[in-house]
């Protein structure tokens, strides 16, 4: 599925969700890596009573559905994947993604079901790989990482090569990682070269615990983030913020304002809706 504007254009694959491409069309560049096999468009770590991980994915749906419909006469397309019975379990999740109409940014919610005796730990999503054609590798792109007041990243292999290299966050934490709030202060990364950039973030006012990571993966960068979902056990789960992607022209103090523009247009979006019937306090928390 291929959806242009006049920004950009996305390809996802219909059958599973997964980004395909994300082309900046100024420049005619696509910022995603192919690599060579299928990537989920989300991760879910479960564990189990005994604390063992478990691990699934949207591949791993017993089916995949999808619906597109219009968000408003000027606000552009909303795509909706309905994922049943992941990894044969009693788990199922919805992926909504959105494409206003004159915008260079997109936003991307996840929401799930778990009727499951897991509890689930953390949400990986949306998994983004951009290519490797950094400084290092003799191209002009740099990516920029939040952690530590911001760090340029011009060589992915400099970190793996050091006792600092990527590590899974997890408990204990060992302190010099992409964990937010904490050593990584903002909450968006930023790819870019000489032509454009890509803007990956989550405008989440609430400020919710996350791992905001790089690593290298199949030839190409992963720009991860994790958001911890506080347990979520038996009931509903739903995304109160969204994760967005966005092109972006120029060095990456031009990545922020990406940030002030989705914060204004989802507040202006939130106040044109009207009231939905969910309970209070049931936004980014389970309810039974």
């Amino acid at each position: 599925m291929i959806i242009e504007r006049s920004a950009y254009t996305i390809e996802l694959d219909s059958a599973n969700g997964s980004l395909l491409a994300f082309t900046d069309k100024r420049s005619g560049k696509n910022m995603i890596h192919g690599g060579s096999a299928a990537r989920p468009i989300f991760t879910l770590r479960l564990r189990d009573d005994a604390g063992q991980a478990l691990d699934v994915t949207a591949l791993q749906a017993a089916s995949v559905t999808l619906e597109q419909a219009s968000i408003s006469a000027d606000d552009g397309t909303q795509l909706r994947f309905k994922y049943t019975k992941l990894n044969n379990l009693d788990l199922d999740a919805v992926v909504e993604v959105d494409l206003p109409q004159d915008s260079n940014l997109t936003d991307w919610r996840i929401s799930f079901d778990n009727r499951t005796s897991y509890l689930v730990e953390w949400v990986d999503f949306p998994d983004v790989v951009v290519p490797n054609d950094l400084v290092a590798a003799g191209g002009t792109a740099r990516i920029l990482w939040p952690a530590h007041e911001g760090v340029l990243i011009e060589d992915i292999g400099r970190r793996e090569n050091t006792w600092l290299k990527y590590q899974e966050t997890g408990y204990p934490s060992k302190g010099w990682d992409g964990t937010y709030p904490g050593p990584a202060p903002t909450q968006f990364m930023a790819y870019y070269d000489d032509d454009c950039g890509l803007y990956v973030g989550a405008h989440d006012a609430r400020h919710h615990v996350k791992s905001i990571e790089f690593l290298p993966f199949d030839g190409g960068v992963r720009l991860q983030y994790r958001i911890f979902v506080e347990g979520a056990g038996q009931g509903s789960y739903r995304m109160n913020f969204n994760m967005v992607l966005g092109v972006f022209h120029g060095d990456w103090h031009q990545a922020p304002s990406c940030t002030d523009v989705g914060s204004n247009r989802e507040a202006r979006r939130r106040a044109s809706r009207t009231i939905r019937s969910s309970p209070p306090g049931t936004g980014n928390r389970p309810s039974s």
